[in-house]
Protein backbone atom coordinates (compact mmCIF):
# COMPACT_ATOMS: atom_id res chain seq x y z
CA UNK A 1 0.00 0.00 0.00
CA UNK A 2 2.79 2.18 0.91
CA UNK A 3 4.83 1.34 -2.38
CA UNK A 4 1.40 2.26 -4.28
CA UNK A 5 1.07 5.45 -2.33
CA UNK A 6 4.54 6.85 -2.71
CA UNK A 7 4.13 6.47 -6.20
CA UNK A 8 0.69 7.90 -6.74
CA UNK A 9 2.11 11.10 -4.86
CA UNK A 10 4.99 11.64 -7.24
CA UNK A 11 2.80 10.87 -10.41
CA UNK A 12 -0.24 13.59 -9.03
CA UNK A 13 2.46 15.84 -8.51
CA UNK A 14 2.98 17.32 -12.20
CA UNK A 15 4.09 20.70 -11.04
CA UNK A 16 5.82 21.25 -8.06
CA UNK A 17 3.83 21.72 -4.61
CA UNK A 18 0.52 20.24 -6.31
CA UNK A 19 0.53 16.93 -4.35
CA UNK A 20 1.31 16.35 -0.59
CA UNK A 21 2.01 12.57 1.24
CA UNK A 22 0.98 12.19 4.40
CA UNK A 23 2.20 9.34 6.27
CA UNK A 24 -0.90 8.60 8.61
CA UNK A 25 1.27 5.35 9.86
CA UNK A 26 2.20 6.40 12.92
CA UNK A 27 4.12 3.56 13.93
CA UNK A 28 7.19 3.59 11.88
CA UNK A 29 5.62 4.51 8.07
CA UNK A 30 7.68 3.66 5.22
CA UNK A 31 7.22 6.99 2.88
CA UNK A 32 10.18 8.61 3.70
CA UNK A 33 12.39 5.61 3.04
CA UNK A 34 10.25 4.62 -0.10
CA UNK A 35 11.48 8.02 -1.31
CA UNK A 36 15.00 8.46 0.02
CA UNK A 37 13.93 11.80 1.90
CA UNK A 38 14.63 12.83 5.71
CA UNK A 39 12.35 14.32 7.68
CA UNK A 40 13.32 16.57 10.56
CA UNK A 41 9.94 17.32 11.90
CA UNK A 42 6.86 14.80 11.76
CA UNK A 43 3.23 15.00 12.66
CA UNK A 44 4.14 13.80 16.14
CA UNK A 45 5.98 17.09 16.46
CA UNK A 46 3.32 18.92 15.06
CA UNK A 47 0.87 17.31 18.45
CA UNK A 48 2.96 18.48 20.77
CA UNK A 49 1.51 22.16 20.29
CA UNK A 50 -1.51 22.30 18.40
CA UNK A 51 -2.77 25.14 18.97
CA UNK A 52 0.05 26.86 17.82
CA UNK A 53 0.30 24.95 14.15
CA UNK A 54 -0.32 27.55 11.29
CA UNK A 55 0.69 27.19 7.48
CA UNK A 56 4.71 28.73 8.51
CA UNK A 57 4.82 25.73 10.98
CA UNK A 58 3.59 22.87 8.62
CA UNK A 59 5.65 24.25 5.94
CA UNK A 60 9.00 23.72 8.21
CA UNK A 61 7.90 20.04 8.38
CA UNK A 62 6.82 19.47 4.62
CA UNK A 63 10.09 17.53 2.70
CA UNK A 64 9.87 17.88 -0.54
CA UNK A 65 10.92 15.12 -3.42
CA UNK A 66 12.20 15.62 -6.86
CA UNK A 67 8.80 15.04 -8.18
CA UNK A 68 7.12 17.75 -6.52
CA UNK A 69 5.27 16.05 -3.84
CA UNK A 70 5.66 17.56 -0.57
CA UNK A 71 5.86 14.78 2.47
CA UNK A 72 4.75 15.11 6.21
CA UNK A 73 5.71 12.02 8.04
CA UNK A 74 3.82 10.39 10.83
CA UNK A 75 6.65 10.10 13.74
CA UNK A 76 9.68 8.79 14.53
CA UNK A 77 11.02 4.86 14.47
CA UNK A 78 10.82 1.96 16.77
CA UNK A 79 11.38 2.28 19.77
CA UNK A 80 10.43 5.93 19.81
CA UNK A 81 7.45 6.04 19.04
CA UNK A 82 5.40 9.27 19.38
CA UNK A 83 1.82 9.88 19.83
CA UNK A 84 -0.35 11.76 16.90
CA UNK A 85 -2.92 13.93 17.93
CA UNK A 86 -5.87 13.22 15.79
CA UNK A 87 -6.31 17.53 16.01
CA UNK A 88 -2.98 17.83 14.51
CA UNK A 89 -3.92 15.56 11.46
CA UNK A 90 -6.91 17.63 10.89
CA UNK A 91 -5.36 21.06 11.20
CA UNK A 92 -2.71 19.90 8.95
CA UNK A 93 -4.99 18.32 6.29
CA UNK A 94 -7.48 21.60 6.49
CA UNK A 95 -3.96 24.00 6.03
CA UNK A 96 -2.59 21.26 3.08
CA UNK A 97 -5.76 21.35 0.91
CA UNK A 98 -5.26 25.09 0.52
CA UNK A 99 -1.99 24.93 -0.43
CA UNK A 100 -2.05 21.48 -2.94
CA UNK A 101 -4.62 20.13 -5.45
CA UNK A 102 -4.58 16.79 -3.88
CA UNK A 103 -3.33 15.23 -0.61
CA UNK A 104 -2.37 11.46 -0.61
CA UNK A 105 -2.79 9.86 2.93
CA UNK A 106 -1.26 6.45 3.60
CA UNK A 107 -3.49 5.23 6.24
CA UNK A 108 -3.06 2.52 8.88
CA UNK A 109 -4.28 -0.62 8.14
CA UNK A 110 -5.95 -1.12 11.39
CA UNK A 111 -8.99 0.99 11.71
CA UNK A 112 -8.22 2.66 14.97
CA UNK A 113 -10.03 6.54 15.14
CA UNK A 114 -7.68 8.46 13.50
CA UNK A 115 -7.65 6.01 10.22
CA UNK A 116 -11.78 5.90 10.60
CA UNK A 117 -12.18 9.91 11.14
CA UNK A 118 -9.80 10.48 8.53
CA UNK A 119 -11.23 7.72 5.79
CA UNK A 120 -14.99 10.08 6.63
CA UNK A 121 -13.58 13.20 5.37
CA UNK A 122 -11.21 11.77 2.02
CA UNK A 123 -12.78 12.51 -1.41
CA UNK A 124 -11.40 9.06 -2.30
CA UNK A 125 -10.32 5.51 -0.55
CA UNK A 126 -8.09 3.06 -2.26
CA UNK A 127 -8.45 -0.16 -1.35
CA UNK A 128 -5.44 -1.99 -2.10
CA UNK A 129 -5.16 -5.57 -1.88
CA UNK A 130 -3.52 -8.92 -3.07
CA UNK A 131 -6.02 -11.16 -5.28
CA UNK A 132 -6.14 -14.14 -2.87
CA UNK A 133 -9.13 -15.24 -0.72
CA UNK A 134 -7.43 -13.94 3.13
CA UNK A 135 -7.21 -10.39 1.25
CA UNK A 136 -10.44 -10.78 -0.39
CA UNK A 137 -12.39 -11.48 3.03
CA UNK A 138 -10.54 -8.76 4.97
CA UNK A 139 -11.25 -6.07 2.03
CA UNK A 140 -15.05 -7.32 2.30
CA UNK A 141 -15.21 -6.89 6.18
CA UNK A 142 -13.79 -3.63 5.86
CA UNK A 143 -15.23 -2.59 3.23
CA UNK A 144 -18.58 -3.45 4.84
CA UNK A 145 -17.94 -2.38 8.02
CA UNK A 146 -16.84 1.18 6.78
CA UNK A 147 -20.26 1.62 4.74
CA UNK A 148 -22.19 0.43 7.64
CA UNK A 149 -20.22 2.76 9.57
CA UNK A 150 -21.53 6.02 7.08
CA UNK A 151 -18.99 6.04 4.69
CA UNK A 152 -20.09 6.67 1.49
CA UNK A 153 -19.90 3.30 -1.16
CA UNK A 154 -18.44 5.61 -3.96
CA UNK A 155 -15.88 6.80 -2.58
CA UNK A 156 -14.01 2.89 -2.59
CA UNK A 157 -11.44 2.28 -5.61
CA UNK A 158 -10.42 -1.45 -5.79
CA UNK A 159 -6.96 -1.75 -6.55
CA UNK A 160 -5.88 -5.54 -7.21
CA UNK A 161 -2.08 -5.66 -6.81
CA UNK A 162 0.83 -8.03 -7.80
CA UNK A 163 -1.69 -10.17 -10.09
CA UNK A 164 -0.93 -11.74 -12.99
CA UNK A 165 -0.54 -15.43 -11.21
CA UNK A 166 -1.60 -18.65 -11.46
CA UNK A 167 -4.78 -19.87 -9.22
CA UNK A 168 -5.16 -15.97 -7.95
CA UNK A 169 -8.67 -14.92 -7.41
CA UNK A 170 -9.97 -13.45 -10.69
CA UNK A 171 -11.02 -9.69 -11.13
CA UNK A 172 -14.47 -10.77 -11.75
CA UNK A 173 -14.94 -12.46 -8.12
CA UNK A 174 -13.34 -9.71 -6.61
CA UNK A 175 -16.22 -7.19 -8.18
CA UNK A 176 -18.49 -9.66 -7.41
CA UNK A 177 -17.82 -10.27 -3.90
CA UNK A 178 -17.06 -6.87 -3.02
CA UNK A 179 -20.32 -5.47 -5.49
CA UNK A 180 -18.13 -3.22 -7.03
CA UNK A 181 -15.75 -2.88 -10.04
CA UNK A 182 -12.03 -3.30 -9.78
CA UNK A 183 -10.49 0.05 -10.59
CA UNK A 184 -7.03 -1.32 -11.83
CA UNK A 185 -4.90 -4.34 -11.59
CA UNK A 186 -1.62 -3.61 -11.01
CA UNK A 187 0.64 -6.74 -12.44
CA UNK A 188 3.38 -8.10 -10.70
CA UNK A 189 6.74 -6.82 -11.53
CA UNK A 190 8.96 -7.75 -8.93
CA UNK A 191 12.36 -7.11 -10.28
CA UNK A 192 12.28 -3.36 -11.09
CA UNK A 193 9.91 -2.59 -8.62
CA UNK A 194 12.66 -4.61 -5.77
CA UNK A 195 15.26 -1.94 -7.38
CA UNK A 196 12.92 0.97 -6.72
CA UNK A 197 12.53 0.26 -3.63
CA UNK A 198 15.78 -0.67 -2.26
CA UNK A 199 17.22 2.25 -4.27
CA UNK A 200 14.75 5.12 -2.54
CA UNK A 201 13.46 5.82 -5.71
CA UNK A 202 10.04 6.20 -7.64
CA UNK A 203 9.19 3.82 -9.78
CA UNK A 204 6.79 6.36 -12.23
CA UNK A 205 9.75 8.63 -12.10
CA UNK A 206 13.04 6.10 -13.16
CA UNK A 207 11.05 3.42 -14.86
CA UNK A 208 7.86 5.10 -16.87
CA UNK A 209 7.65 2.29 -19.49
CA UNK A 210 7.32 -0.50 -16.06
CA UNK A 211 3.72 -2.58 -15.87
CA UNK A 212 3.51 -0.89 -12.48
CA UNK A 213 4.13 2.70 -13.70
CA UNK A 214 1.50 2.70 -16.37
CA UNK A 215 -1.22 1.82 -13.80
CA UNK A 216 -0.38 3.93 -11.32
CA UNK A 217 -0.29 6.69 -13.95
CA UNK A 218 -3.83 5.15 -14.99
CA UNK A 219 -5.59 5.56 -11.40
CA UNK A 220 -4.25 8.84 -11.35
CA UNK A 221 -5.90 9.71 -14.57
CA UNK A 222 -8.97 8.59 -12.76
CA UNK A 223 -8.44 10.66 -9.40
CA UNK A 224 -7.93 13.60 -11.48
CA UNK A 225 -11.26 13.16 -14.02
CA UNK A 226 -13.23 12.47 -10.61
CA UNK A 227 -11.70 15.64 -8.76
CA UNK A 228 -12.59 17.43 -11.64
CA UNK A 229 -16.37 15.94 -11.73
CA UNK A 230 -16.39 17.07 -8.05
CA UNK A 231 -15.50 20.74 -8.35
CA UNK A 232 -17.32 21.05 -11.65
Amino acid sequence: CSVVAANLGCELAKKPGSCALVDLKAEGGDLATLLNLKSAHTLADLSRNVDGLDATVLKNCLVPHPSGALLLSAGGDFPGFAPVDPRAVQRSLSLLSRQVDFVVLDLDRCLNHLTFTTAQTADALVLVMRPDFPALRRTRLMLDWMVDSGVDRSKFRIVLNRTGWSGEVPATQVAETLQMKVAIDIPDDPKPLLRSVNSGESMVLALPSAKFSKRIVQLAEELRGAATRRSG
